[in-house]
């Protein structure tokens, strides 16, 4: 965001909200009153109508991965087809002879972890293979459940020979947990993240993940943002909304077998 941003004279506010929809209200209230051009979110939950609200208010607005089904066609939106890339994922782990999959889903009230279950559940059901809701994994309190949730599904008669975690940092604590439990990975279980943060490649062993463009979404959203604040300088209104899909990539290292 902050290369596109500054080759075309604007400059990047940063507010982390950490998760707190009463910062992130803060945060806008007084963003709004600071000769802010436009907003790109990244961490919309699915009831924040605050956030939705601005493009009402006449501000342009791009929402980034998180967004809900009804925003399409009404919000500017960049993310990756969530459905599609866990469906790769789960399919290539069945491909690899993997029948018991356990999956370390996301939270419910965001769409996109809910494309991610999705993904998985439909994978499963091409391939002939029962949904066994004893391997959905459900965060309870935070990604540090999963250290729980892990132990209890390896302890089960019958446990996974793999684990698609809907998110990098699921799966590092599943990992850790598998580690502590003294579980080889990939030799017992494999590990399959989603994101491809800088860390995935340094854990031991280096974790196979789903690579979300990152660098290359924040440049499209910037790109659209700072489209939406050039049409309203001209046209006196916003220009029409756009959805930008973009490719992910399966990245397989050694966690994986």
């Amino acid at each position: 965001m902050e290369d596109v941003a500054r080759r075309s004279g604007f400059t990047v506010v940063l507010c982390n909200t950490n998760e707190d929809d009463t910062v992130e209200k803060a945060y806008i209230d007084k963003m709004k009153t600071q000769w802010i051009d436009g907003f790109v979110v990244c961490s919309s939950m699915g009831r924040a109508d605050h956030i939705r609200a601005l493009r009402g208010e006449g501000f342009p607005l791009v929402l980034v991965n998180r967004f809900e089904e009804r925003d399409v066609n009404r919000l500017d939106i960049v993310a990756v087809d969530n459905f599609k890339a866990a469906y790769d994922a789960v399919q290539y782990l069945i491909g690899a002879g993997h029948r018991r999959i356990a999956l370390a889903s996301g939270r419910e009230e965001l769409y996109f972890y809910r494309e991610r279950f999705r993904g998985y559940c439909r994978a499963l059901e091409d391939a002939g293979i029962p949904l066994d809701d004893a391997l959905v994994l459900r965060e309870t309190s935070g990604v540090e459940s999963f250290d729980r949730l892990t132990r209890e599904v390896m302890a089960l008669p019958d446990p996974p020979t793999a684990v698609f975690a809907a998110s990098d940092p699921k799966a590092f604590v599943v990992m850790h947990a598998l580690h502590d439990m003294g579980l080889r990975i990939p030799a017992d279980v494999s590990v399959l993240g989603f994101d491809n943060v800088s860390l995935s490649s340094m854990v031991e062993p280096p974790l196979s993940t789903v690579a979300q463009p990152l660098y290359e979404m924040g440049a499209v959203a910037t790109k659209n943002l700072i489209h939406q604040i050039r049409y309203k300088e001209q046209n006196g209104q916003l220009p029409p909304p756009v959805h930008s899909v973009l490719g992910v990539d399966l990245i397989v290292r050694r966690s994986t077998r």
